[in-house]
Order: structure tokens, then sequence, then C-alpha cells
């Protein structure tokens, strides 16, 4: 359980600024096991249980992708036999899986301990400093965990109803179960490729956007968000059950695919001039994690923006990302005690420069701010300043 990464959750799915500030977050990113807990504790008091249940199905360590060669055995086959097959070879850490008779897929695990009681999987619990009731909120990290590699496994797109029981949560009498609602069949095991192609449209779509145009991203909380210059609605975006309506004028697009795209891209560049500036070039200096140093709020070195501007910047980041620590506290990427964690993984992976890496595009880590059509209320000066200097080589930068 990270609760960075939940904060940055909680803020891609709207919970508002009046909520937020009634959380406390650790002061450090070196959260301990009691932090962890105690958090899944005032997500209990703070949020509603659907919000939870959201939020708790995004996370899960060790998203690491199955093997070709696994794969392989699961080719073809219906989810039924899938099911069957996955639970026979153990995998996972034994968790397994089965059909309920309403439809829905549970997953569990069931190791026991010397004394026959359910033990917990998560390495975290083991390094509590005393035993502890804890809430079932922080196995939701555990949903996150199943529901991505099962989506895989299965060839499905799972929707997280209830973490069931745990054994953290019972004293060891119950085993962790998570149940979920299938919402997607793939028979051929393959991604969605209808959901990858509305991926894709996402990504683009704010590559496009945001790169061409400062405008003001205004969300609605739940299924559309415009982009605005001043009196202006440059794009209106609705956010629909397997397709998007993209709204230009009194021109409504369905766009399920980049092609569908492209056409929209040329409707706007034909009725809006692009309008984005480059970025000031001073001094500038790219990070090994694609980042321009001489534009991050926590470069020590010399930057392309003044001391007057860094107040106005730092407002932006806050207004984004939440009130963190934006100290400058960075020598660049050669300075020999660097304790980022891409820098880390950089060296468990021997490669020098994140971009290297196959996983880049998808690692919030090193890619900055999201690419994906939202719904919160972004401003044209918090997307210059808190988004697009983070994000390598997609913008001009």
């Amino acid at each position: 359980m990270n609760i960075m990464k939940i904060k940055q959750t909680m803020l891609d799915k709207g919970i508002t600024v009046e909520i937020m500030e009634k959380f406390i977050f650790p002061e450090t990113k070196d959260e301990t096991p009691e932090e962890k807990v105690a958090f899944a504790g005032q997500m209990d008091r703070l949020l509603t249980k659907e919000q939870i249940l959201s939020i708790m199905e995004e996370q899960g360590c060790s998203k690491n992708e199955p093997t070709i060669e696994f794969m392989s055995k699961l080719k073809d086959k219906p989810i039924e036999e899938r099911i069957n097959i996955m639970n026979a070879m153990d995998i996972n850490e034994s968790a397994r899986s089965r059909l309920n008779d309403d439809g829905t897929l549970s997953i569990f695990w069931d190791f026991y301990d010397e004394n026959g009681k359910y033990r917990c999987v998560c390495p975290i619990i083991n390094q509590l400093s005393e035993p502890a009731i804890v809430s079932l909120t922080y196995c939701g990290c555990c949903s996150g965990h199943v529901k991505y590699h099962f989506e895989n496994f299965l060839g499905v797109k799972l929707h997280l109803i209830e973490t069931i029981s745990s054994p953290i949560n019972s004293n060891g009498a119950k085993q962790c179960e998570h149940l979920f609602e299938i919402i997607d069949k793939v028979g051929s095991g393959e991604y969605n490729f209808k959901q990858e192609q509305l991926k894709k449209v996402s990504e683009e779509t704010m590559r496009f956007m945001r790169g061409k145009y400062a405008l003001d991203e205004i969300g609605n909380g739940k299924d559309a968000l415009a982009f605005v210059d001043g009196d202006e609605t440059v794009l209106t975006i609705f956010i629909r059950d397997g397709y998007y309506d993209f709204a230009v004028g009194q021109e409504v697009i369905l766009v399920v695919n980049l092609d569908a795209l492209e056409k929209v891209k040329k409707i706007i560049l034909a009725t809006k001039k692009p309008n984005r500036k480059p970025f000031p070039k001073t001094h500038i200096l790219l990070a090994n994690c694609g980042h321009r140093c001489d534009l991050c709020v926590h470069y020590k070195g010399e930057t392309s923006v003044s001391a007057d501007e860094r107040d106005f910047i730092l407002a932006c980041h806050k207004a984004v990302y939440g009130d963190c620590t934006w100290e400058k506290n960075c020598n660049g990427c050669h300075f020999p005690d660097c304790t980022v964690d891409s820098a880390h993984c950089r060296k468990e992976k021997g490669i020098d420069k994140c971009w290297a890496c196959e996983n880049y595009s998808t690692c919030l880590k090193t890619a900055g701010w999201p690419l994906e059509i939202h719904t919160r209320t972004i401003t044209t000066d918090q997307v210059t300043w808190a988004i697009l200097p983070y994000v390598k080589g997609q913008y001009g930068n």
C-alpha cells in the first residue's frame, strides 16, 4: 500500500479539495506500516464505500506483465478452462479464483500459518510493531494487485465489488477474498482491443490539446471535460460507455479510435489557431528521468524561471498534486546521493535513462501527470507549469 499513490488516485478520481484537506498524509516518502494502516482508517471515515472501492482497485504492487510462455498456455481457452488451468498450476503465490453462480468472480489466497490459521500475504503487515485488526480498506491494495493480473490471465475487464474478507481483519479466521464483476469478456485472452483503442484515443487527445493549445480544462467531476479559452469552448468531450462524443462547435463526433480522432483534430485546427508557447530555454538541462531539471521546482541549479515566478509555480503544483513538500532538494541526476525512486529503479534495471525502459510511458514516476481524459478542473497555468515540464518530449519541452 502506497499512500502517495493513493493520494494521486484520489485526485484523479475527483475527490474534492475539502475532503482532501481533512486527510493527514505522511511527511516523508518513507511510510511506516503503522502509517499505512492508519491511513486506511482515515479513508473509512472520510470517503464513501464506492469511492474507496474505485480508488483501491487501481492500487497494487508487483504489476509485472505475464510472460508470453505463460499466456500461450491460456490462449484460445474459454474463461472457465483458464480458471481451471490456473488453479491447477498454483500460480501467482497461490492466488486462486472461481466463477460464482451469479457471474461474478472471486479471487482468494488461502495461506496458513503454523497454527492452522489463515495468514496475510502482504509483507508490510508482518512489519507492524504489534499485531492489529486492520480495516478491509487496507486489503484493497491486494484487490488491485489481483485485478491487474487476472484481467491479463483471463482476458477480461474487472470491477471491484467488495473486499470480502482477510486474515488481518478476522484474526486469521477468514481467508483473503476479493469479489469482482466481470464487465467485459474477451475470449481470445488478448487485451481488449476496443479498450486499448480508447486508451490510445485518451492519451493522444491530451497530448494534442495540451501540446497545441493553452486552455483551461474544465471537468464536471463525472463524465465530461471541456477545453476552454475565456468564453470560448474549443472542445467538449463526453465520456460514454465504450466510446467518446467529441463536441466541436455544433458538431458532435463519435470517437472510438485514432482514425476518428484525426478527423476531430483537423476540425479543431481549422477553427482554432494553436496558442501554446514554448517553454523558456535559458538553462536547458534534461534529466535522466526525462524531466526538464531547469523547469523543476526541486532543482537547486540554474533554472529557466525567475525567483519571482517560483511562488506562482509552486501554487500551480499544490493545486494539481496537493499540499506536498516542494523544497529545492535536488542537484540533478549526477548527484551521488540521489534518492529519488527512478534512480534506484534505473540502477536495478541497469539502464542510464528512464526513456530507455519499455515501461517508460506508463511509469508515473517518470512520465509526469497521466495522459488521459479526466473530469477534474485544471487551469491553463497549472497545466503549463505543473504538468508539461515533467513529460519528456511530448510538448516540445
